[in-house]
C-alpha cells in the first residue's frame, strides 16, 4: 500500500501534465482520454491511489519529460523522485515595499499573496528599467484554479478563481489605487502579456493605460512547486516609485455584491426619520420649512428603485438604486456617489430601511415617482392637482355608467350637448363660392 505522501506525490506530478501527457497516461492504463483537461486530471487522479508500481513509474517517466521543458521540480518532488533537493535559485529580487496597501477591489475575493507589494527599483541612470520577480503555486492553489475554470463555449469568465497582478504608486499614505507605470511591459512566463490600450491625456501629457487588474491565469504554469516568471519593464519616472503585487484571487458578480449587501442588513429608519427632522427644523436662514419633496426614481436609471441606499459617508435624502449602481461599477469602476459625486465605496453603502418601508407600502400609488416628507418625519404621496382628480373622478363616473373611455366630446360633456358658450339653435352660416360668376 502505497503511503500518503506517496499519493500525494503522484497527484502534484500529475497537475503539472499537459494534455499530451495526461493522454499517454491514460492510454497506458487503458483509459478513457476522451473529455477537456480537468475531466482528464479527474481520471488520472484516480490512478494515484491505485498503488500499481507500473502506472507509478509511468507518472515519474512523464514527469521527467515534463521538466526537460520546464525549471526543475521543488523539493518535496525531488525527494519522491529520490533525488537531492535542488539548490535554491538567488536571482536579484526587488525589495518588499513595507506599509504599501493597495485599495481593496469589491468584486474580488483575496485568497492568498503569490508576491506581495514588491518596489519596483531603478538599477542605475537609464531610462528603461527592468525587474524579475518569481512565485509558486501550492497544490491547493493550483488545484482551485483549475478545477474552477469554465471552458464551456459563451462562457464569460474562463477563470472565476485568478492568478492576479497590480501595479501602484510608491506610496504609503493611504490605500493606493491601481496605476500602471509609464511604458510597462509585462511578461509572465517570457511571455507577453497584454495591456488594456493607452488612453490620450490632457493636452501636453503622455497618454496613460487605463488602471486595472490583470488576469493572468492563462500564462501560469497550473503546478505545484513550478516557478513561475513575472517580468517587468517600465521607463523610469523622476520622483516616482512603483510597487507591484500577485495575489490569487476570486471573481465576484453583482449579484453576490447585492446578495452580500442585503445581507449586511438595512440602516435603521429612525436613523433617517432623524435626519429629515433635523433638516426640516434647520432654520439658519430664519426660514422655516415645513416639508420637502423627494424622489423615489433612482438618479442613475431615472426608474423607482428597489433597493434603496447610500453611503453612510453622504448626509443627504436622496438614494439610488443599490443593484443599478453595483451593475455600473462592475463595468466601470469609479464608487462614486450618483448624487452628490462623493466616494461610495462598496463598504460604506446602506440599504435604507425608511426609504425601503415607503417603496413597499400599499400608500404608495404604484406609478407614483415622489413623496412628501414633514418635518416630524413622516410622508404621504404627492397630492394630485385639481384638473388630474376631476379628470379621474370623470374615468371612474364613466366606468359606473358603463360608457367606453374617452367616450365624451372633446368639450367634456355627453354626446349631443352643446358646448359651452354655444347658442343650442346657431343661425346658418352661408358660404360663398369664389370660383362662381
Amino acid at each position: 500500500m502505497m503511503s500518503g505522501e506517496g499519493v500525494e506525490g503522484l497527484r502534484t506530478m500529475i497537475l503539472s501534465f499537459r494534455i499530451s501527457e495526461l493522454h499517454s497516461l491514460l492510454a497506458f492504463t487503458g483509459k478513457n482520454k476522451s473529455g477537456n483537461k480537468t475531466m482528464l486530471q479527474a481520471r488520472a487522479m484516480e490512478l494515484a491511489t491505485s498503488g500499481d508500481p507500473a502506472t507509478r513509474a509511468k507518472v515519474q517517466e512523464l514527469y521527467r519529460q515534463v521538466q526537460e521543458v520546464q525549471p526543475g521540480p521543488g523539493p518535496a518532488i525531488a525527494s519522491f523522485l529520490g533525488q537531492g533537493p535542488s539548490a535554491p535559485a538567488n536571482p536579484a529580487m526587488p525589495l518588499q515595499a513595507a506599509g504599501v496597501a493597495l485599495t481593496k477591489l469589491p468584486f474580488y475575493t483575496v485568497h492568498g499573496q503569490l508576491v506581495p507589494p514588491t518596489t519596483l527599483a531603478a538599477q542605475g541612470s537609464g531610462r528603461f528599467q527592468e525587474a524579475h520577480l518569481q512565485f509558486q503555486l501550492s497544490c491547493q492553489q493550483a488545484t482551485d484554479i483549475a478545477s474552477n475554470r469554465d471552458t464551456s463555449p459563451g462562457s464569460k469568465l474562463e477563470y472565476p478563481y485568478q492568478v492576479q497582478v497590480r501595479f501602484c504608486h510608491l506610496s504609503t499614505s493611504g490605500e493606493q489605487g491601481d496605476e500602471f507605470p509609464p511604458s510597462v511591459c509585462l511578461q509572465i512566463n517570457d511571455k507577453m502579456f497584454p495591456l488594456p490600450n493607452p488612453v490620450p491625456g490632457k493636452a501636453n501629457t503622455e497618454p496613460r493605460r487605463p488602471p486595472k487588474p490583470l488576469d493572468v491565469s492563462k500564462l501560469v504554469k497550473l503546478a505545484p512547486g513550478l516557478a513561475n516568471k513575472v517580468g517587468v519593464k517600465w521607463a523610469q519616472d523622476s520622483g516616482r516609485g512603483w510597487v507591484v503585487a500577485v495575489g490569487l484571487v476570486e471573481k465576484l458578480s453583482s449579484a453576490t455584491l447585492l446578495e452580500r449587501l442585503i445581507q449586511k442588513g438595512t440602516r435603521n429608519s429612525e436613523f433617517t426619520k432623524e435626519l429629515i427632522r433635523k433638516k426640516l427644523s434647520d432654520d439658519e436662514d430664519g426660514i422655516a420649512t415645513t416639508n420637502i419633496k423627494v424622489t423615489l426614481a433612482c438618479p442613475l436609471g431615472k426608474m423607482r428603485m428597489a433597493a434603496p441606499c447610500r453611503p453612510t459617508t453622504c448626509d443627504h435624502l436622496q438614494c439610488f438604486d443599490a443593484h443599478l449602481f453595483i451593475q455600473m461599477n462592475e463595468r466601470k469602476p469609479t464608487w462614486q456617489c450618483p448624487v452628490c459625486d462623493g466616494a461610495a465605496t462598496y463598504d460604506t453603502l446602506m440599504v435604507d430601511g425608511y426609504f425601503l418601508d415607503v417603496i413597499s407600502s400599499p400608500e404608495l400609488p404604484e406609478e407614483e415617482q415622489e413623496i412628501i416628507l414633514s418635518q416630524d418625519g413622516s410622508w404621504h404621496p404627492v397630492p394630485r392637482s385639481e384638473d388630474a382628480e376631476r379628470i379621474a373622478r370623470e374615468e371612474r363616473e364613466r366606468e359606473v355608467a358603463g360608457l367606453p373611455a374617452g367616450s365624451d366630446d372633446e368639450s367634456g360633456g355627453k354626446p349631443g350637448t352643446p358646448r359651452p358658450g354655444t347658442p343650442a339653435h346657431a343661425k346658418e352660416i352661408d358660404c360663398i363660392d369664389i370660383d362662381s360668376d
